[in-house]
């Protein structure tokens, strides 16, 4: 959705709804459950009213409303899009602190076009995300691209350890943000963006020794960031942003 600025230029507004049941070639989407609560009694859509559906995997449809009540919504699919991930792929590794920074930081990386966000325990991480948390954190990824428009809905896991995290990690390229790093996180702005990266971040007590002894045998670099101390949430979104902004403006 828009902003009240972006309403003043004139700049129409976009309603969007998550729906992972939608396929490609769908011609009608009928809805029964708390995204009709959403279109009629908090959007108070009518019918004819344009709806941009995203199914968190790619697919982008456009679509307007052929018939709404307060328990039922049928839209109607005029044009149905796939968009590719954004490039590079990346992952991110975060170590579990409050509920409250994480779920700022899922919103956030989510925005940024994250593909997985991994959660893990680190040794010096003194919260435990459990079930019902994840599953909180997984709406709010829900709802972050339903705002911003992005096509894609991160994964979102939870690991009980680094080393555990590791083991289900697949990138090509993963590293750790280290503010006592040799060499700068810039270094990595020239890769190849077909290069799938991962990072991890460790808690506010930093990762321990132990941790990076895990990652340094792994042959996993650590790369300074900046030359001062970010929150562990700050320096999960900032990585993410500038490697965004560095690929985008290489991209042609």
């Amino acid at each position: 959705m828009l902003s009240s600025d972006q309403e003043a230029s004139g700049v129409a507004q976009i309603w969007r709804i998550y729906a992972h049941e939608l396929e490609n070639h769908q011609q009608q989407l009928d809805l029964f459950d708390e995204r009709v609560h959403l279109l009629f009694r908090v959007l108070r859509k009518k019918t004819g009213d344009a709806i941009e559906i995203l199914n968190g995997r790619g697919l982008r449809a456009q679509s307007s409303i052929a018939m709404i009540s307060s328990k039922k919504a049928t839209l109607t699919i005029t044009r149905i899009q796939e968009e590719k991930a954004p490039m590079p792929r990346v992952d991110v590794y975060p170590a579990m602190i409050s509920f409250e920074a994480m779920s700022w930081m899922v919103e956030k990386l989510t925005e940024l076009g994250v593909s997985t966000i991994g959660f893990f325990r680190a040794d010096r991480s003194k919260v435990l995300l459990r079930d019902n948390k994840l599953e909180k954190l997984q709406r709010i990824a829900i709802e972050a691209i339903r705002q911003c428009g992005q096509a894609h809905l991160p994964k979102i896991h939870c690991y009980s350890s680094l080393a555990h995290a590791m083991e289900s990690a697949d990138q090509q390229k993963i590293f750790f943000l280290d503010e006592m790093g040799t060499r700068n996180f810039s270094c990595l702005f020239s890769m190849d963006p077909h290069v799938t990266f991962g990072y991890v971040v460790g808690p506010e007590a930093s990762l321990s020794l132990e941790e990076k002894k895990l990652l340094k045998d792994k042959q996993m670099e650590g790369l300074r960031l900046t030359n001062s101390v970010l929150r562990a949430e700050t320096a999960s979104i900032t990585a993410l942003a500038a490697l965004r902004a560095a690929f985008y403006q290489n991209a042609p």
